[in-house]
């Protein structure tokens, strides 16, 4: 499967699964006290966006698992950008 092609899968997959995000009682998928941009900090501060992230980065990590090893290395460049 291409980049291409599996980022409106992302889009689609996260749409499904951000109102269960609501019932939020954990951090982010990264560490508070390394949050360095305005973005991080809103994302710490908020419990509701911190289960969003989780959402996302346990997405993103299945969408790495099932590609193959040059898709995945497109998909984490693209992520860069």
């Amino acid at each position: 499967m291409s980049v291409s092609r599996l980022s409106p899968l992302l889009l689609l997959l996260a749409a499904l699964f951000l109102p269960a995000a609501r019932a939020a009682d954990a951090g982010p998928s990264f560490d508070c006290k390394r949050a360095a941009t305005p973005v991080e900090h809103e994302i710490c501060r908020k419990p509701y966006l911190a289960a969003y992230d989780r959402q996302i980065a346990a997405l993103y990590g299945e969408a790495l698992g099932v590609l193959d090893a040059e898709d995945a290395g497109q998909l984490r460049a693209d992520q860069k950008t």
